[in-house]
């Protein structure tokens, strides 16, 4: 139950089940619910993150996982993945995230032709994909500062 205090989802034991004045649970845990009828999408994101801090698993990949969260609570997130040693890459287009990251990598699409973009026409690229992209690696700790 403290993960869903944690992710601030501690009311559904409550609404979907029977919290006991003592904080056990008679079958709230146990409710089977098409949860995406049921939560909203904050609520939902905030049940993936719970599921995320018990499991710990050694990657996530975390696609826009706090969209639909105000930004406080998308912090004591992020602060709280950084803590519990998860390696994790995620994206997202809130610049704030970048302060919870060590590296952002930004894709880019070249100006010209691929053979432009690769710099010679005989030549592998240095990239290569159905829709030319460049990439560079920035430190995020640098443009957190900035």
């Amino acid at each position: 139950m403290s993960v869903l205090r944690q992710v601030r989802l501690g009311y559904l034991l409550t609404r979907h089940g029977d919290l006991q004045p003592d904080g056990s649970t008679s079958t709230a845990l146990d409710t089977v619910l098409d949860w995406s009828l049921t939560l909203s999408l904050g609520e939902q994101q905030r049940l993936a993150w719970a599921r995320l801090l018990l499991a710990k698993p050694r990657l996530a990949l975390l696609d826009e996982a706090s969209s639909a969260l105000d930004q406080e609570l998308e912090a004591d997130l992020y602060q709280a993945l950084n803590a519990s040693g998860i390696t994790f890459v995620s994206i997202g287009h809130r610049p704030v995230l970048r302060q919870y990251h060590k590296a952002v990598l930004q894709l880019m699409r070249p100006q010209g032709s691929h053979a432009e973009a690769s710099g010679a026409k005989n030549q592998t690229p240095a990239f290569s994909s159905s829709s030319t992209m460049a990439w560079e690696l920035q430190d995020a700790t640098a443009d957190a500062a900035q």
